[in-house]
């Protein structure tokens, strides 16, 4: 267990795929492990949650993301991480409203 003068770190890197409720599941597994090892905060990469095509964008043009399965899959997430008492730094993807595209976030 850390003292109050440090803070226990841990970053991961779960699989990413254009699924959010299997990122979520492996985000949430790599919470609770993080937790277990006593890190206090944990860093996940850009579209850790909503998945992220990179370099493969030709292969996911029609990729189109559940926003509503997003939305479940943040809200779990974001009870186990108050439940373990986890600062969790996570990357995700975001509507903006007014027409504009979605964009990368830490949420």
């Amino acid at each position: 267990m850390a003292d109050s003068s440090t803070l226990t770190i841990a970053a991961a890197q779960p699989p990413v795929t254009c699924d959010a409720a299997l990122n979520g599941a492996a985000v949430r597994a790599l919470m609770r492990r993080a937790h277990q090892h006593g890190a206090q905060l944990v860093q996940f990469p850009e579209g850790a949650l909503s998945g992220y095509a990179g370099q493969a964008k030709d292969h996911f043009a029609g990729w189109n993301i559940d926003r509503t399965s997003l939305r479940q899959e943040l809200d779990h997430t974001a009870a186990l991480a108050g439940e373990l008492g986890l600062w969790v730094i996570l990357g995700t993807n975001h509507r903006l409203g007014g027409g504009h595209r979605p964009h990368n976030s830490c949420t």
